[in-house]
């Protein structure tokens, strides 16, 4: 790594005196290199822009942002590249008409407001991942379980400047989420194309508040966000305060905006709190069942009484069946995954070679989605 405290120009001169095209020892060398390179081609108007200044600029950038950060930028601009078109498009325009084929400066980049803004969002999650999760509305994009981050145009009005708005913070969770335990993760494309035997209440929406709904919980067809916050409500006996008109409109966007409302639309959805408290005795007469077999466990001999027996047998049939179901859904692709992945190719040429490096790289990371998706599901 080229570290420096000061990166000023005589330096940078110094270490284009030890560039060799065939090793790449930091961030400086890439640059410089297509410096070089467009020196080389004869290409004026390129190489005006490849001033020292400019490229200190540009190398000072990736040093502050660090490894782990750039790699996870890059990482979270491959997702978007890979399934996002609209706002991929976007960022490509953008970057045409501010830059053209010239190094970046710190004039362009106040100009490029999305990728700006987008590296800003993304940058807040130093540990980004890519995995797989199936409960994700169209264009949108999750960060692990419980941050989504909105790619409505009217959240990015001003893109250029950041905005709590674009996230949403609604997973099924007991406590708050840390932000730097985070994973990107990507839809696949349209929300519903959903696997397994569920997709007839996966594609309904939620009673509550309109999002992409997930089967029937406490007695009424809602998404996942909306299930969590009315089982965290429903738990820690909640109270809440409207602090507009107690009529507010809840909706994939406002939801959490107004939790007096959001609860009050719930339970008028027909949710209902004595399902949130029999579930949990439910849960803790399992417990209770399995602490009492350990307690008459010995080093000889394991006394269990009939009832206990056939509950925990009930337990682990349930368990089994459970992760039996979750392993068929998950074992192998869909066919509209694998029609996604870059076919490898069949002739030796540099362009092939790409092409199959990218094959291997996008199955990786399929087979990875999967794995970490089967093992979310697992009880």
């Amino acid at each position: 790594m080229f570290l420096l405290t000061r990166l000023e120009p005589d330096v940078l001169k110094a270490h284009k005196n030890i560039y060799y095209e065939s090793v790449c020892t930091d961030f400086c060398d890439p640059v410089i290199g297509v410096e070089f390179k467009a020196k080389a081609e004869c290409r004026p108007g390129v190489v005006q822009w490849f001033t020292d200044q400019n490229i200190v600029a540009t190398v000072i950038d990736l040093i502050f942002a660090s490894t782990e950060t750039t790699c996870a930028t890059f990482q979270c601009m491959v997702l978007f590249v890979a399934y996002c078109e609209d706002w991929q498009r976007k960022m490509r325009v953008e970057i045409d008409d501010v830059l053209a084929d010239r190094v970046v400066t710190l004039a362009d980049r106040r100009r490029m407001h999305c990728v700006q803004a987008f590296i800003a969002e993304t940058l807040r999650y130093g540990t980004a991942t890519p995995t797989r999760h199936e409960l994700v509305a169209n264009k949108t994009i999750v960060l692990q379980h419980s941050y989504n981050m909105l790619l409505d145009d009217h959240h990015w009005l001003h893109a250029d400047q950041f905005d709590p708005g674009r996230f949403q913070n609604d997973a099924d969770m007991s406590g708050a989420n840390d932000a730097n335990d985070c994973y990107i993760v990507d839809s696949f494309g349209d929300a519903n194309q959903i696997r397994g035997s569920e997709s007839t209440h996966e594609q309904s929406l939620c009673a509550v508040c309109g999002d992409t709904a997930f089967g029937n919980h406490y007695n009424a067809i809602t998404c996942q966000g909306c299930k969590g916050f009315f089982k965290r409500s429903v738990t820690n006996n909640a109270i809440y305060k409207c602090e507009f008109k107690n009529n507010c409109i809840i909706d994939l966007y406002t939801r959490r905006k107004c939790r007096h409302c959001r609860h009050k639309r719930c339970l008028s959805s027909g949710m209902d709190p004595e399902l949130v408290r029999s579930g949990d005795k439910i849960n803790a007469n399992t417990i209770q069942a399995v602490n009492h077999i350990r307690s008459h466990m010995t080093s000889n001999t394991v006394n269990i009484s009939h009832n206990d027996m056939i509950t925990l047998i009930e337990i682990q049939n349930m368990i089994i069946n459970e992760v039996v179901h979750w392993q068929h859904v998950f074992a192998s692709p869909t066919d509209a995954e694998v029609k996604k992945i870059t076919a490898f190719p069949l002739e030796d040429n540099e362009s092939d070679h790409q092409k199959a490096n990218k094959h291997v790289i996008e199955m990786t990371v399929l087979t990875q989605q999967l794995i970490v998706a089967f093992a979310n599901r697992l009880p």
